[in-house]
């Protein structure tokens, strides 16, 4: 009889989607095991990416009028001062306002050196010196401003797309994670004249192009719930009685490893190890970027970082990994009841190799 009910699910095809792909593994272990899973209770998104206007630090003005100080000397920094005074410059995205501040610098200090040698624009330097420190001071916000609450950030870290399919492989990101690690290093010098128009641009079309941490995000939520529910269950399952209980294999233990080597290794396996690839290619440009940035001083992503970005007790990476090692543990402990663990004469001939 046993055999007969297990032979229905085997006529089915592969799942299509990830909901179905951990449905199918729960209903086959419950059916083998003769007993009910708890339900994977988790409303998603668990933590949602902030709007731009509440991320958004406040920038503070020059006091001093440089047009018109500039205005009496040779310094290229006059053109770049009179465009940002102009109604084009004005209008400015964040992304070209990163860049004019990072040009400011770079030509400040240049007119600077030509002030300091004029004894007559001795003033003239002094205001300028000011201008460049606060300037100095105020540039990471500035670059803040153009990456974590700018657009190509929040599609970037959206939610609405849902989940990966099956058939995601992280590997085929490669232009994802260039940008984030360029992101990364600018954050680190966001004072640094390196950057050009073309490189940020270039780079911030790729954000909009592959707005894929948030589906990251979703996947992982998703697979962290149903993993921590089939646990549970087989944890459950454990507590009431044994598997086998002369502690020699039997039909029903040797179905269940059947289950383990032929959906759990062949299937689920592979799409949590790109969920996992994925998150060692993203995350941690983005925890750099945001160390850099002191994203902590934005208090409305504290939540949302702390859930993704870090590796307190609230990270679901955390949870993640924990829910894998458990996984194999429970496992390990039904096997050996009927001394099929690995190493035993009976036990299957593959590992069950967790996402690290």
């Amino acid at each position: 009889m046993l055999l007969a009910s297990l032979s229905l699910t085997a006529c089915l095809g592969p799942p299509d989607t990830s909901a179905e792909l951990f449905q199918d593994y729960r209903d086959r272990l419950e059916r083998v095991l003769d007993t009910d899973f708890p339900v994977a209770e988790r409303t998603l998104p668990v933590e949602v990416y902030p709007r731009s206007k509440v991320l958004l630090r406040d920038v503070a003005e020059l006091k001093i009028n440089l047009l018109d100080f500039l205005g009496l000397t040779d310094c290229e920094l006059n053109r770049l001062v009179g465009f940002r005074n102009s109604s084009l410059g004005k209008m400015m995205p964040a992304s070209q306002k990163w860049l004019y501040e990072q040009q400011f610098l770079s030509l400040g200090e240049a007119c600077l050196t030509t002030l300091e040698s004029q004894e007559e624009e001795a003033d003239l330097a002094v205001e300028l010196r000011q201008a460049l420190a606060s300037k100095r001071e105020e540039i990471r916000n500035v670059a803040w401003n153009a990456t974590w609450a700018g657009p190509e950030w929040q599609a970037l870290m959206s939610q609405k797309e849902g989940g990966f399919e099956l058939g995601f492989q992280a590997g085929d990101w490669v232009e994802l994670s260039l940008a984030l690690s360029s992101f990364a290093e600018w954050s680190a010098r966001p004072e640094s004249a390196s950057i050009n128009a073309d490189s940020l641009e270039a780079l911030n079309r790729r954000l909009l192009t592959y707005p894929m941490v948030g589906r990251l995000l979703v996947s992982t939520e998703e697979a962290s719930a149903q993993m921590g529910a089939i646990v549970e269950g087989l944890r459950r399952r454990l507590a009431e009685r044994p598997l086998c209980v002369s502690g020699a294999p039997t039909e029903r233990s040797r179905i269940l490893q059947n289950v383990l080597v032929n959906i759990y290794i062949v299937r689920v396996q592979p799409y949590l190890a790109q969920l996992e690839k994925a998150r060692r290619e993203w995350l941690p440009p983005l925890q750099r970027s945001y160390e850099h940035l002191q994203g902590d001083q934005s208090v409305a992503l504290r939540a949302f970082a702390q859930r993704y970005l870090q590796e307190g007790e609230s990270s679901l990476w955390r949870e993640f990994r924990h829910t894998a090692a458990a996984h194999a543990a429970v496992w390990t402990e039904m096997l050996a009841q009927c001394g099929m663990a690995p190493g035993n004469r009976g036990a299957m001939t593959s590992d069950d190799r967790q996402t690290r």
